[in-house]
C-alpha cells in the first residue's frame, strides 16, 4: 500500500532528506508503512544510534536481512529519511550502497536502491552527500546501466539498448577503441521521437562518464543530432557542454554505416572507408573497408564534409549511386589501412577497380527499436560516423 507524505512521519523528522522522499513517492516507490517489516523503524532507528555497541550491530544485522526484499529495501530507504542522525544515515547509506552494487541492474531492489543513493547525493546534509557520491562514483557501470535503461522506458532512441551489450569485451583486441558502428559504442540520436521529458537530461549526465572515463573504456558514445529534431538551440548547447562540441554532431536523416579513414599524400579527394557496419545501407550495397567514395551521384567528393552534406539532401528509401575506387593506389593517392577488426573481410585480389554501387539509404537506426522498451526489472577526439 502506498502511503502519503503526511503518513510518513511528523514534520519534526524531516530535515534531513525531504527532497529524497519526495523523490520515491514521485518515482513510484512505494513506502509500504502496512508492511510488517517496516512495523518497527522507529526500533531500528534508536539502536543504530545507539551508544551501545551490540545494538548498533544488531539492528545492522537486522537491515541486512531486511535488504534482501524489495520492501526490505523500502523500508531502509524510510529509516534514512527519518534519520538524522549522521552515524544513522551514514551506516544506512552504506547499506543501500551494498544492495545497489550486489546485484544486476534488472534487480528491483537495485533499482530501489539507485533512487534512494541518487537523491541521496543530492541532499543539503554533507555527511549524506558525500557518502552518496562516493558510492555512485564506484559503481560506474552499474549507474550507466540504470541510466540507459531508464532512457529506453522514457524512449530515447540509441544503440544498443541493452547495457550489457555495451560492457561485453569491453576493452577492444590490440588496446584500440571500439568500433563506432558496433554495440559497444552507444550511439543516441537526436530526432523526431525524442521524449519531451524533463528526467531525459538528468539520466544524460549519469552517462557522461562514457566520454572520458578510462575505468569504463574512454570515448564510447556519440550524440547524432538529426534533422527535424525538436530541441531548442539550448538543449543543444547544454548536450555540448555535457559532452564536448565534437561528440554532438549533426547528421541528415539518413546513414551510410560507415566510418572514415585518414588518406595521407597530394591532391587527395574523396572518403577513406576504415569501418563498414554489415547491417547498414553501405554494408548492404557492398562497400568494403579501404574503399575510396569518390562520387556520390552526379557530385564529385573532396572530403568526409562533403559527403555528410550532400547526404543530407537525401531522404530515407532514395537510391544513390556511388563511385568507388577499390584495391589499390592511384596516382598521388595513398590509402593508409586502419586497425583491422576482429572479424576482417576476406583477402581481395590485388589490382585497382573502379566500381558504381547503388546504396538504398536506410536511417540511422532500426524504427522497431521504438517500440521495444528495456524492462529494467527483468531482464579528446571525435569519430566521424555516416
Amino acid at each position: 500500500m502506498r502511503c502519503r507524505i503526511d503518513e510518513l512521519c511528523t514534520y519534526g523528522r524531516w530535515f534531513l532528506i525531504v527532497p529524497l522522499l519526495i523523490s520515491l513517492h514521485a518515482a513510484g516507490v512505494p513506502c509500504n508503512a502496512d508492511d510488517p517489516l517496516a512495523a518497527d523503524i522507529a526500533a531500528l532507528a534508536a539502536k543504530l544510534a545507539s551508544p551501545n555497541f551490540d545494538e548498533r550491530q544488531q539492528s545492522i544485522g537486522e537491515l541486512r536481512q531486511l535488504s534482501n526484499t524489495a520492501a526490505g529495501v523500502e523500508s531502509i530507504c524510510q529509516l534514512l529519511q527519518e534519520n538524522p542522525h549522521p552515524d544513522a544515515a551514514r551506516r544506512l547509506i552504506e547499506l543501500l550502497g551494498l544492495v545497489y552494487t550486489r546485484g544486476s541492474f534488472r534487480d528491483e531492489t537495485v533499482l530501489r536502491a539507485s533512487v534512494a543513493l541518487e537523491e541521496a547525493a543530492k541532499s543539503e546534509q554533507w555527511f549524506v552527500s558525500e557518502a552518496g557520491n562516493e558510492i555512485l562514483q564506484n559503481a560506474t557501470t552499474q549507474r550507466v546501466s540504470i541510466a540507459i535503461a531508464r532512457l529506453t522506458n522514457l524512449g530515447v532512441p540509441m544503440e544498443p539498448q541493452d547495457p550489457d551489450e555495451l560492457f561485453q569485451n569491453a576493452v577492444p583486441a590490440g588496446g584500440f577503441r571500439p568500433d563506432p558502428t558496433s554495440n559497444q559504442y552507444l550511439k543516441i540520436y537526436v530526432d523526431e521521437h525524442w521524449p519531451d521529458s524533463p528526467l531525459v537530461f538528468e539520466l544524460l549526465e549519469r552517462l557522461r562518464v562514457l566520454a572520458g572515463s578510462l575505468r569504463i573504456g574512454a570515448g564510447r558514445i556519440s550524440i547524432y543530432q538529426i534533422d527535424g529534431h525538436p530541441l531548442p538551440p539550448e538543449k543543444i548547447a547544454r548536450l555540448k557542454a555535457l559532452y564536448g562540441d565534437l561528440r554532438v554532431q549533426e547528421r541528415g536523416r539518413v546513414c551510410l554505416g560507415i566510418v572514415q579513414g585518414t588518406m595521407f599524400g597530394g591532391n587527395l579527394q574523396g572518403v577513406l572507408v576504415s569501418q563498414v557496419d554489415p547491417k547498414s545501407s553501405a554494408g548492404e550495397a557492398g562497400l568494403r573497408q579501404n574503399d575510396v567514395i569518390t562520387r556520390i551521384d552526379k557530385k564529385e567528393l573532396i572530403d568526409f564534409n562533403d559527403l555528410v552534406e550532400e547526404l543530407r539532401s537525401y531522404r530515407i528509401g532514395d537510391v544513390v549511386t556511388l563511385k568507388v575506387i577499390r584495391n589499390g593506389v592511384q596516382a598521388n593517392r595513398t590509402v593508409v589501412p586502419q586497425p583491422l577488426p576482429l572479424n576482417p573481410p576476406p583477402e581481395q585480389p590485388s589490382g585497382e577497380e573502379e566500381l558504381e554501387i547503388k546504396v538504398t539509404l536506410k536511417g540511422w537506426y532500426d524504427p522497431a527499436i521504438l517500440n521495444k522498451k528495456a524492462d529494467a526489472t527483468q531482464k579528446p577526439e571525435s569519430t566521424a560516423v555516416e
